[in-house]
């Protein structure tokens, strides 16, 4: 093992167990804003970690561990495909427990905790939709799409790559602040299926698509026959 990867494993465990003091203060009734520089510090320091570990754990901060976090619900939604549940599955069920389970890590067990977990959730966009994180935002939905789509064992090379991870990034994005509101997941679940819906109809023009210019010939030979016709 190199020397550095037992350093690497440690700032991560550390990083996860900061993550989940800030996350636990988000359960709290103190009505502080988990994702604040100086909740995010305070949780830090009920840790042990003085500011110069906190430097070097997370540079940015708590954008850091909002990233990190998501880190996590990108591996739930990669390991959701490697259970016997899902085997023989549709790619439409296999999308959807994707993007379930990906959601699914930003809540903790108990109708009470999982409340107060959207809330956490809630600030944790709030915050990346702030002027000059939009882009961070934006990364978040597209490795969460790309962990969904490389799960299912997506080797698509061409444009399909960046259609497929940006549709349903799209999709992640507009199922958010709908799962965040409702008073009842399912009505969240209900929005998502509709899109995904969307998602395979579209995928499914695109296949036909394909097979029906497939035999098409090539326009340059066809501008070039028309140029040199005695070619």
């Amino acid at each position: 093992m190199p020397p550095e990867r037992p350093h690497a494993e440690a700032a991560e465990l550390r990083l996860g167990a900061w993550l989940h003091e800030v996350l636990g203060g988000a359960l709290s009734a103190s009505g502080a804003q988990p994702w604040s520089e100086e909740s995010v510090a305070a949780a830090g320091l009920r840790l042990g970690f003085d500011r110069g570990e906190q430097k070097r754990l997370a540079p940015a901060g708590a954008l850091d561990l909002i990233i990190a976090w998501f880190g996590r619900a990108d591996l739930a939604a990669a390991e959701i495909f490697l259970t016997p549940e899902m085997a023989g599955r549709k790619i439409r069920e296999k999308v959807r427990g994707g993007a379930i389970a990906w959601l699914s890590v930003l809540l903790l067990p108990g109708p009470a905790e999982g409340l107060a977990r959207k809330a956490a959730a809630k600030g944790a966009f709030a915050f990346l939709m702030a002027r000059g994180r939009l882009d961070h935002l934006a990364q978040i939905h597209w490795r969460a799409a790309d962990a969904i789509w490389t799960g299912l064992g997506d080797q698509s090379l061409d444009g399909n790559y960046y259609s497929k991870r940006g549709i349903l990034a799209g999709v992640l994005g507009a199922v958010i602040p709908v799962w965040i509101a409702a008073d009842d997941d399912d009505k969240a679940w209900a929005f998502l299926d509709r899109r995904i819906a969307g998602i395979m109809r579209f995928e499914k023009f695109k296949a036909e698509a394909r097979a029906a210019t497939a035999k098409w010939p090539d326009p340059a030979e066809l501008l070039s026959r028309l140029r040199y016709p005695g070619r």
